[in-house]
């Protein structure tokens, strides 16, 4: 009697140990990201950030989806990370934005032929883009050397511009290198400049 308890104990435990290892050889990876944050927004791009926190082995291509809807995915627009997925943070840039246009972006992996998503989205709203429109002079003012003329134009800048002057389309001189962003700055047109009907005016941030 005691002979055959034994033995049924032994096969308890045995069967026992069978079903745990079993177990443990079904634990399958599954890939999954989260989408951390945005940075360096400009009028056309942003820096984001997203973080593997599980790797199924299986993954081909990651990187992020961005649209102007809520949750995007890769048949929007996408970029693609090179080099192999590994847990911890990646980095991307988003370029080629619209201006003034509210985004919304995803973390993706292309697992297995799947796409895999972040389970949250961020949004950010690309800057209004820097904008400067000469109003004088235009093609029909006829300047005269030794004068003083006033060089007027539009802007939606803070930073100080550069006034150029241009000849056949080669810069000739600056006219001035920095002055506040008032939209007129008088210039006096010196009078070595040679006469032509081919002079143009550039105005440009300093900033950018």
């Amino acid at each position: 009697m005691k002979k055959a308890l034994k033995l049924t104990f032994k096969l308890i435990f045995i069967a026992s140990l069978l079903l745990t290892n079993t177990c443990k050889e079904e634990l399958v990876k599954v890939t999954k990201l989260e989408i951390g944050s945005e940075s360096n927004v400009t009028e056309s791009s942003a820096t984001v950030v997203a973080n593997f926190i599980d790797l199924s082995g299986n993954v081909t291509a990651f990187g992020f989806c961005y649209a102007t809807n809520s949750k995007p995915e890769v048949s929007d627009g996408k970029t693609t990370i090179s080099g192999a997925a590994k847990i911890g943070e990646y980095t991307d840039n988003l370029t080629a934005l619209s201006s003034s246009t509210k985004y919304y972006v995803r973390a993706y992996a292309m697992d297995d032929g799947k796409a895999v998503y972040s389970d949250k989205e961020i949004d950010f709203t690309t800057h209004e883009a820097k904008d400067i429109n000469i109003t004088a002079p235009i093609t029909t003012d006829n300047w005269t050397k030794g004068s003083t003329e006033t060089i007027t134009w539009t802007d939606n800048i803070d930073e100080n511009v550069h006034i150029e002057l241009y000849k056949d389309g080669t810069l000739l001189e600056d006219i001035i290198a920095s002055t506040e962003s008032d939209q007129t700055h008088n210039w006096t047109l010196r009078d070595g400049l040679d006469s032509g009907t081919d002079y143009s005016i550039k105005i440009s941030s300093v900033d950018d």
